[in-house]
């Protein structure tokens, strides 16, 4: 197995924790909280339209650790990724120079 074919399976398994994040996000019983802040909030009135707000504020407060996360890991590994793909690059020119020349050689000849 080679590295392209490894770093094309962690692309993937990325965008797939991406998407089951998402999805998981938006489910009905992801908004919820404790049973004893879901009872006092939904047995009055004016408690019930604090709920979504309370809701979204759990959410936001459990979001802001991973999106922290996930840029400091992206600033340790962009250098890294930046350099990879520079190496992709120059074996690419390299093989198609060498592609281009024996053509040309078979051409003349």
């Amino acid at each position: 197995m080679n590295k392209s074919s490894i770093s094309a399976g962690k692309n993937h398994c990325g965008l797939a924790a991406l998407a089951v994040t998402l999805a998981l996000s938006f489910c009905r019983d992801a908004f919820a909280q404790c049973q004893m802040c879901r009872t006092a909030l939904t047995n009055s009135v004016e408690g019930q339209r604090w709920a979504l707000g309370i809701n979204q504020g759990i959410l936001l407060l459990l979001a802001a650790p991973f999106i922290i996360a996930a840029w400091i890991a992206l600033a340790i590994y962009w250098p890294q990724l930046v350099t990879i793909e520079a190496k992709r690059r120059t074996q690419l020119r390299q093989s198609f120079s060498r592609k281009c020349t024996s053509a040309l050689q078979m051409f003349r000849a």
